[in-house]
């Protein structure tokens, strides 16, 4: 038996109530009834209405409401973790971002703040990739060197034995010297 239990912040946050019981609870987060959410989503009452009530045999309600409503209440973690610390402030309508911590910004700002961010790291990369290029171009270029060198090192031991090998020879006596120079 396992002595410790199965944990996961995920599904902690996870409200647990019925699908429908979430819907209106996110409705009713935002402060508004079901005429004045039709009015700004474009849906009649009654589908909202439908959407939060749980009748038997009735289809779920589109993924896109849901997205929808979470935006509506400024719930941002629907793009991801990364945004699961973003909020929009109601009073001022800035959006507050852990890739921003202590600056909010109105959505608009915060695009051109990333557009830039990401021009900034589209140029580094293509400067970084251009110097990755030349960095494997001289290796490349160095390598071959290497291996000229090496295999002319190799002859060059070869060519030492056969003259140490002819100057033992000398030595003994078992080769002649022809070429005597005075």
């Amino acid at each position: 038996m396992l002595n410790h239990k199965f944990r996961n912040e995920w599904l902690d946050k996870l409200k647990l109530d019925p699908y429908h019981v979430y819907l209106k609870s996110l409705r009713l987060e935002m402060g508004l009834n079901r005429a004045e959410l039709s009015a700004q989503i474009g849906l009649s009452p009654h589908t909202i209405r439908k959407y939060e009530s749980a009748w038997p045999g009735k289809s779920k309600p589109p993924a896109w409401y849901e997205i929808l409503l979470r935006l509506l209440c400024a719930d941002l973690s629907i793009f991801g973790q990364a945004w699961s610390d973003s909020r929009i402030f109601r009073h001022d309508q800035k959006l507050s971002s852990p890739y921003f911590k202590h600056t909010r910004m109105s959505p608009l700002d915060m695009n051109s703040q990333y557009s830039l961010v990401h021009r900034q790291l589209e140029q580094q990369i293509r400067a970084l990739s251009a110097e990755l290029s030349a960095i494997t171009t001289k290796y490349n270029t160095l390598s071959a060197e290497h291996q000229i060198l090496v295999t002319r090192f190799t002859e060059l031991n070869e060519i030492k034995s056969r003259m140490k090998a002819h100057e033992t020879g000398l030595k003994t006596g078992k080769v002649l010297n022809l070429f005597k120079s005075n």
